[in-house]
C-alpha cells in the first residue's frame, strides 16, 4: 500500500539521511549527509514557501520510497483570475527501483500537477533525460524548447 502526499518540515523525525541518499543516488551522484546536517537541510529547505516536496510512502513498512519537488516562481507578467500567476518547475522525481512499474511515478506527477493548479501555476516545466521523455509525454508534457545548462565548479 502506498500514500503520496506533500511532506512538511516537521517530518524530519521519521525520515533519515540514508533514505534520501538511497533515492538520490538512483538519480545522480550523491553523498550522504550526517543526520544532524540532514535535519538542518530538511527543515531549512521545507521552510521555503516556494518549495513543495512530495513523498511516496510505503505505508506497510513506513518508508519513503519516492520523492518529487515542485519549485514555484511568481511571474511579473501574468495574472489568472486577478491573481499573480506562477510557473512551476518539477525537480528530482525519483521512485525507488524496487517499487517501479506500479504507476507510482504517474500518481506522483498527477499529485504535483493538481497542487500546481491549486496554487495558480499557469505552466509546469521540467528537464529530463531523453530516456525519460516518453514517460512524461504520456502525462501530457510536450517538448517545447531547448534546454541548456552550465555546471559551475564550486570548491
Amino acid at each position: 500500500m502506498y500514500c503520496i502526499r506533500k511532506l512538511t518540515r516537521h517530518e524530519w523525525c521519521w525520515l533519515y539521511s540514508a533514505d534520501f541518499n538511497n533515492l538520490f543516488k538512483q538519480l545522480t551522484p550523491s553523498s550522504q549527509l550526517t543526520e544532524k546536517h540532514f535535519k538542518e537541510w530538511y527543515i531549512k529547505t521545507l521552510s521555503n514557501p516556494n518549495f513543495h516536496m512530495y513523498g511516496v510512502i510505503d505505508t506497510i513498512n513506513d518508508k519513503l520510497i519516492g520523492i518529487g519537488v515542485l519549485l514555484v516562481e511568481e511571474k511579473y507578467y501574468r495574472q489568472i483570475n486577478n491573481k499573480r500567476a506562477r510557473a512551476g518547475h518539477i525537480e528530482d522525481i525519483i521512485i525507488d527501483k524496487e517499487h517501479r512499474g506500479k504507476k507510482l511515478g504517474h500518481r506522483l506527477i498527477t499529485c504535483i500537477k493538481e497542487q500546481a493548479v491549486e496554487i495558480n501555476c499557469y505552466k509546469i516545466q521540467l528537464h529530463c533525460n531523453k530516456e525519460c521523455a516518453p514517460f512524461y509525454s504520456k502525462l501530457g508534457f510536450k517538448s517545447t524548447k531547448t534546454s541548456m545548462e552550465i555546471y559551475l565548479s564550486i570548491e
